[in-house]
């Protein structure tokens, strides 16, 4: 039987995925070229990725934001690949918690939270149907 919430959870978690990721490349490729500006206990740094290499705290802060984002849209990807075949309540709230950190990002946050309660429904489904 076809469980239209599983496949509405994958496809939001997969969108979101792209999401995080892309917009994660997107800044590391522009940030070689134009600068950021941050500030660490007023400490005020700016530059392109390039220039703040000799400020290993700035830089250790830029790339820990991007590479955080990789990977939540990468955990995102995996786990929407084992919604349609068997949904777990597991997978819902591990959504829910990717949505938070991730709604800054275009509405990446929303997709997941979104792909969140359509998991749990989709398991409520399974339950009911088997």
């Amino acid at each position: 039987m076809d469980n239209k919430n599983a496949w509405t959870a994958q496809l939001l978690a997969k969108i979101g995925g792209f999401i995080c990721m892309g917009a994660s490349g997107f800044f590391l490729v522009l940030n070689m070229f134009t600068p950021v500006e941050i500030t660490i206990n007023d400490s005020y740094t700016s530059g392109t990725l390039w220039e703040l290499a000799s400020h290993p705290g700035p830089l250790t802060l830029w790339l820990g934001l991007l590479v955080g984002l990789f990977v939540l849209g990468m955990i995102g990807l995996m786990i929407s690949k084992k919604v349609q075949t068997k949904a777990t309540i597991a997978q819902g709230f591990i959504f829910i918690i990717i949505g938070f950190p991730t709604i800054v990002l275009a509405g990446a946050g929303i997709l997941f939270i979104i792909a969140g309660v359509q998991t749990f429904l989709a398991k409520k489904v399974q339950e009911l149907t088997v």
